[in-house]
């Protein structure tokens, strides 16, 4: 009995105790909380503490490149400094889908540029026809008229700066039995397009190798300036890699810019009045050890010089970082 209440007691007093310090924390945090303490405010942005200086400046990149297919968060470039410091070029350049027609229909210098950045399910684009501008109307959901206006503002001395095909997965037409079918897939884009705007055109039909039933290995395109294309001298290797089971891209013929080894071009240009259409494929840009940028650099530069754009000066041998 007594040893009953004995514990009991001990029991009640720890309790006790544990309240008084539990009142005495909560007094000193109190405490704490309303004394007054100087605290430091720093001014300098947080992106500077990460990024390096030298990024900061080079706002020359921030709308470089204006077209692709995959866009790099951290893109850099691969040059030195120095070079971005030098490039004086300056453009203006809207996506087909966000062109101002009005506005364009009033003054045709608005835009230096206009492009089409990526590639059209086939299903969305419809069957393929004689001219490939009829497909991108079609998935772009854009007027006959509004195509003729953009025809119209080419022959003023505008730049159509084309990157875009039609794409098809492994899962487009498929066997009564539910099986994949992938010849009826191919036989989608058995039809070449023939032209743009009446320029003439081949499309460079690329198809994935298939790995089993539902996978596919892409394949990588090395390519190189055409001998002809004395604006690209330098560029010896740029890669081109399709993400899609079959991708076709309509490419110029008259004036080559990139080949491949059997020299086959992927990319070329026409012109169409006063104006230039460039057609070629979406070139991986970001890797250090090519010249995907180069290409775009001195391609950028070449259709704004021949737009009367005199600030388009680019180094010839921009040095790498590394």
């Amino acid at each position: 009995m007594n040893k009953t209440i004995t514990t009991g007691m001990m029991f009640v007093m720890m309790m006790l105790v544990g309240c008084a310090s539990k009142d005495n924390s909560f007094a000193e945090l109190n405490k704490e909380l309303l004394s007054d303490k100087p605290v430091a405010i720093y001014t300098v942005p947080a992106t500077s503490i990460y990024l390096p200086d030298r990024w900061m400046e080079q706002t020359v990149l921030k709308d470089f490149p204006f077209i692709a297919t995959i866009t790099p968060f951290d893109f850099q470039g691969k040059f030195h400094e120095s070079f971005y410091d030098e490039v004086k070029i300056s453009w203006k350049a809207v996506s087909l889908d966000k062109v101002d027609w009005d506005t364009l229909a009033k003054n045709s210098n608005f835009y230096d540029i206009i492009y089409i950045e990526s590639s059209i399910g086939i299903t969305e684009a419809g069957p393929m026809v004689g001219d490939f501008m009829a497909n991108i109307a079609k998935a772009y959901n854009i007027s006959p008229s509004k195509i003729e206006s953009l025809k119209q503002w080419i022959e003023k001395g505008g730049i159509l700066w084309s990157e875009a095909g039609l794409r098809a997965s492994r899962f487009e037409t498929f066997y009564p039995y539910g099986g994949i079918n992938d010849a009826k897939t191919l036989a989608l884009f058995s039809k070449d397009h023939g032209t743009i705007f009446g320029l003439s055109v081949r499309d460079r039909i690329l198809k994935s190798m298939s790995v089993d039933m539902v996978n596919y290995e892409s394949v990588n395109i090395n390519l190189k300036g055409a001998p002809s294309a004395t604006q690209l001298v330098g560029v010896s290797h740029v890669m081109f890699q399709p993400t899609s089971f079959i991708e076709s891209y309509p490419i110029i013929q008259s004036n080559p810019l990139l080949i491949d080894s059997a020299g086959t071009s992927y990319a070329g240009y026409g012109t169409l009045g006063k104006g230039l259409i460039v057609t070629t494929v979406p070139t991986i840009y970001w890797h250090a050890d090519d010249d995907g940028e180069l290409y775009r650099w001195k391609l950028l530069s070449w259709v704004l010089q021949r737009k009367g754009n005199v600030d388009a000066k680019f180094l010839e041998n921009p040095k790498p970082k590394r």
